[in-house]
């Protein structure tokens, strides 16, 4: 395995437009992600109109800047698929886990 090496330019959301900013977080964070295909994109007038809201524009700035949400949005689908694949299967912690809940 190959090690990655990640470099985040925590200055460059502070010069994008409102418009960006909504444009390049529903690219990574759209809620309309398919089980196992692509992200629906939205149009731009839906991106238009959450780049009216200030306060998510100004959160959603600050966290595309932050290496510990790109790893969190890049662990997610890792995480459901190895669920999905884990799920058939009988491992120990499961037992575990059904046996400390009832």
């Amino acid at each position: 395995m190959k090690d990655v090496i990640v470099r985040m330019d925590v200055a460059a959301p502070r010069t994008w437009s409102a418009v960006e900013v909504a444009r390049r977080w529903t690219a990574m964070y759209s809620k309309g992600f398919l089980p196992d295909g692509p992200a629906q994109a939205l149009g731009e007038a839906e991106i238009a109109a959450l780049a009216k809201d200030r306060f998510k524009v100004a959160k959603w700035r600050t966290r595309l800047a932050d290496l510990s949400w790109f790893m969190k949005a890049l662990k997610k689908p890792i995480s459901r698929w190895a669920n999905r694949e884990d799920d058939g299967r009988n491992l120990p912690g499961k037992a575990l886990l059904k046996k400390d809940s009832g």
